[in-house]
């Protein structure tokens, strides 16, 4: 009985000590795993879907369950990937003839987010300088091989009042589509174009359709909820934005604006106007990229005024921070001198159309001077998906130098 019973021990040993030894399936690739760069090559090859932002191991790390799930997509496409299988064998055997199944389910909804938290600090116009949190989470799901769904969730909390800032609202909801090579994004979205000194936008409901490979066209209409040169109307901006890489370093660039009737209050400025832009992007090397644009309108902003109706801006990046690489980190300057009619819904994060008059004393003036002045900005990745900023704004009017102010603003991202 004795022998019996140490046998039976010996057996159960040898199964705990099996348990202990094998993979778990739920710890991550650790980074730097040659299996990265195994299927991003198979990303380059078009067999199988990056992720996010075209690649795999990039922002964060992945399962060997989900690793396993990649190289059932890629052997199921007949691809060459004895090593990866072999690698992860027992993750697929415990997944079996299921992993098609789960990897259709896994793929479909991807729910992403980010958490900034931000400190406004002005000179002049000093009741605007807040500290907040905002929180936003990122959805995006399959529809088909063609098209996707996407929307944001976002809340901002105000740390400086006890309003309790309970509102989260989808901030975006779009659909996302190719259709016989065009690429149509459809619904309330994020929206550049260019290199963003006329026209760039958190949020948008607008219709646009993207075309071509080398030459490429962008035609859009849309309406911005937070334009620059009007009060919060419903007027609509039509656009044609086309981008041309002249070689390997210069870049060039031209659009056409068509912006509705632009309000002074509840004065219309103008009816309509004509806005043309050209632009130059000069690439110095890897870390160094150079952006000019010339901006040009067929009618000033309140031309009793005097107001200008031509401006010019740039702006010259330096490197970057990267959200998987701690330690990076990158800087940028730029110079802005447009009068309003040359701005739409610009790229700083400084309300150009809430500035501080000197002259009078008054805050959030809406005198739509346009800007004129300069911005900095660094940003440093503390450690993986944690990034620290700071920005500097200094500008006045460029039609009127008593409307001025500048700002600090320093920010805390947090991706998941």
């Amino acid at each position: 009985m004795k022998k019996i019973r140490i046998g039976i021990l010996a057996v159960l040993l040898t199964g705990i000590t099996g348990l202990a030894a094998a993979n778990n399936p739920f710890t991550d690739v650790p980074e730097g795993h040659w299996a990265y760069n195994s299927i991003n090559k198979l990303v380059d090859a078009g067999i199988i879907e990056g992720y996010n932002n075209g690649h795999y191991g990039g922002d964060r790390l992945i399962t060997r369950y989900e690793m396993a799930q990649i190289v059932a997509k890629a052997m199921a496409k007949g691809a060459d990937v004895d090593r990866l299988a072999a690698e992860f064998a027992e993750e697929l055997d415990n997944l079996g003839i299921r992993v098609s199944n789960l990897e259709e389910q896994s793929d479909n909804v991807k729910i992403t987010g980010e958490i900034r938290i931000a400190d406004y600090a002005f000179k002049n116009s000093k009741s605007r300088s807040h500290d907040e949190l905002r929180t936003r989470l990122f959805i995006n799901g399959k529809i088909n091989d063609q098209w996707e769904y996407g929307a944001m969730l976002e809340n901002t909390q105000n740390f400086r009042n006890d309003s309790g800032d309970e509102n989260t609202l989808f901030k975006r909801a779009y659909v996302q589509g190719n259709l016989n090579g065009v690429k149509i994004t459809a619904g309330r979205q994020f929206f550049k174009s260019g290199y963003g000194f006329y026209a760039v936008a958190t949020n948008i409901k607008a219709l646009k359709v993207d075309v071509g490979n080398v030459l490429k066209a962008s035609a859009f209409v849309g309406q911005f909820a937070n334009m620059v040169t009007t009060k919060e109307s419903n007027e609509k901006l039509y656009g044609l934005h086309l981008a041309y890489p002249v070689n390997k370093k210069i870049f060039a660039q031209a659009a056409y604006y068509h912006p509705e009737a632009i309000y002074d209050g509840n004065t219309v400025a103008y009816q309509k106007n004509d806005v043309y832009t050209v632009g130059l992007g000069y690439k110095f090397d890897k870390s160094t990229i150079l952006y000019a644009e010339y901006l040009k309108a067929d009618k000033p902003v309140l031309p009793e005024q005097g107001y200008s109706k031509a401006g010019w801006a740039a702006r010259l990046d330096y490197k970057g921070a990267k959200y998987n690489n701690p330690g990076s980190w990158g800087t940028y300057v730029a110079y802005y001198d447009q009068p309003a009619a040359t701005i739409y819904d610009h790229t700083s994060e400084m309300d150009v159309n809430k500035m501080y008059d000197t002259r009078t004393n008054r805050e959030l003036v809406t005198g739509y001077a346009g800007i004129k002045g300069y911005e900095i900005g660094v940003n440093y990745t503390v450690a993986r998906n944690v990034m620290a900023a700071f920005n500097y704004f200094d500008y006045q009017g460029a039609d009127n130098n008593n409307i001025k102010d500048r700002m600090m603003w320093t920010q805390l991202y947090y991706i998941f």
